[in-house]
């Protein structure tokens, strides 16, 4: 305020336009970073309007050799604009399919709207699936394809 010689006044009115506008339809707000003229990022927030169950893996390839191979799975639930939604305290069902199984319980608890879990190998080679769902979105499906240390 004292940088730009506003009154309480002028900082209060800001604050009821852009932030504390109680009765108004909510604001989406638009970030972008922009790098040698050129826009690099862009970030969206906005009211949650939808929620979409998201998955990163560390790896899809396992290879089944003197021991078991793993698999990390890093869940996250995300808003429409794929932004991490941190009041999301829930649950999301895992099942799977071919020659993996799951280490840990078959329900990953996000907290925070993040969680995770693990597959290993079960001693053969071929194809494999790990199926995320949840009640609020649609069901992530994870490919995995398995090789043994004979090639088989």
């Amino acid at each position: 305020m004292a940088r730009y010689h506003m009154s309480f006044d002028d900082a209060y009115a800001l604050y009821g336009k852009y932030i504390g506008d109680w009765g108004a339809a909510a604001k989406e707000y638009r970030f972008e970073a922009v790098k040698d003229g050129k826009v690099v990022k862009t970030v969206c927030r906005a009211p949650v309007s939808s929620l979409l169950l998201s998955a990163r893996v560390d790896h899809t390839e396992l290879v089944e050799d003197e021991t078991y191979d793993v698999a990390l799975i890093r869940i996250a639930m995300t808003d429409q604009n794929g932004n991490v939604v941190p009041f999301y305290q829930g649950g999301v069902t895992l099942e799977t399919e071919g020659e993996i199984e799951l280490i840990g319980p078959a329900t990953a608890m996000l907290r925070g709207g993040c969680g995770g879990t693990y597959v290993k190998t079960k001693g053969k080679g071929g194809q494999a699936a790990l199926i995320l769902k949840n009640e609020q979105s649609v069901p992530v499906r994870i490919e995995f394809t398995i090789r043994t240390a004979d090639g088989k």
